[in-house]
């Protein structure tokens, strides 16, 4: 990930908290001591200064850190609304995914987020912070260069050499190409005419929206009804059964057998992805591999997913009078997601 060259020092000092600095959302007109957060950026995607700051801006509002004064603030009516991952989900990607203009004039920056648990299950969610940028006032960029200097001065005391030797090739490049002493050192001036040469940023929103895959991964199980309606707390607690049914789950290679004598079963599909609110999710049971409609009688009445977690859905079936081949169709929104043959 990249930054303009001779912009970075000034990105960097605006994220560390000039004037004030980043505050909680809560009633506290306090910094907290918290460090920079670097959130992950995939690819080669070159990104300005205000864009950076986007990136970042939405990392610590997950963290319940806003931007209060200074050159970067929220606006009065902001919204504030971002999905934090379900419990026990960790980062697997996080990247910048689209930066455009939108039509009012306010600049997007889409963060694309997706989290992964340990049993697979996957979720994606887009961040989007949108903003303004403009001019500062004169008082402004007096402020912000007096801040400026202090912050620069906490910092050069509290960091390594290398960081020392990195932040001075930045002032040079700027003092360089802004026509100044090209000496390293960020005094008033230097930093007057970095304030001058940014522009303040405001946030109107903050918010996430989930992603939706269009082919959802699942995994489908298939056991004796009597087995699992005399274990419930077992095999029908949801995504808390899954290594249980594993390993009690019949192979569809028996299925043929069992057959002969018929039985009652029950199929358990585990949904990996998540899915919107309201979609319908079927299993219907054909002599055809590819057709759902043949035996409509076998298909059980759609079951709405909520929306709020991972749909595990249990079907109960029999393989009483079934003399031809049988196909477990797993439908989503009334398309075949995935097909199982059972005998």
């Amino acid at each position: 990930m990249k930054i303009k060259t001779g912009l970075l020092f000034i990105t960097l000092l605006m994220l560390l908290g000039i004037s004030s600095g980043c505050v909680s959302s809560g009633s506290s007109t306090q910094a907290p001591e918290t460090p920079v957060y670097q959130p992950q950026i995939t690819g080669e995607k070159v990104l300005y200064p205000d864009e950076q700051t986007a990136v970042t801006t939405l990392a610590l509002a997950k963290k319940g850190i806003l931007p209060q004064d200074g050159a970067i603030t929220m606006a009065p009516n902001a919204t504030v609304a971002l999905a934090q991952p379900a419990p026990g989900f960790s980062v697997t990607q996080e990247g910048v995914s689209g930066i455009r203009q939108l039509p009012d004039g306010n600049l997007a920056v889409e963060v694309l987020c997706e989290y992964q648990d340990t049993l697979g299950r996957k979720a994606s969610m887009l961040d989007v912070a949108t903003y303004t940028l403009r001019q500062p006032t004169g008082q402004e960029c007096k402020t912000v260069s007096e801040n400026m200097v202090a912050e620069y001065t906490t910092t050069m005391k509290n960091c390594t050499p290398e960081v020392q030797q990195q932040t001075m090739e930045s002032i040079k490049d700027f003092q360089t190409s802004a026509g100044l002493k090209s000496d390293g050192i960020l005094g008033q001036q230097t930093a007057m005419a970095m304030a001058q040469g940014m522009e303040f940023q405001e946030f109107t929103s903050l918010v996430s929206a989930p992603i939706y895959t269009t082919n959802p991964r699942f995994e489908i199980y298939f056991i004796d009804e009597v087995v699992a309606k005399n274990a419930p707390d077992t095999y029908l607690k949801g995504f808390d059964s899954l290594d249980a049914v594993r390993v009690k789950a019949i192979p569809s290679s028996q299925f043929a057998a069992r057959a002969k004598n018929g039985g009652k079963y029950l199929a358990l599909i585990y949904f990996m992805d998540q899915l919107p609110k309201d979609t319908p999710i079927q299993i219907g049971l054909s002599q055809f591999s590819t057709r759902k409609d043949t035996d409509r009688k076998a298909t059980m009445q759609p079951v709405y997913s909520t929306g709020r977690d991972w749909p595990v859905i249990v079907a109960p079936f029999s393989l009483a009078n079934t003399n031809s081949k049988l196909y477990a169709h797993v439908m989503v929104s009334g398309e075949i997601a995935g097909t199982t043959q059972l005998k």
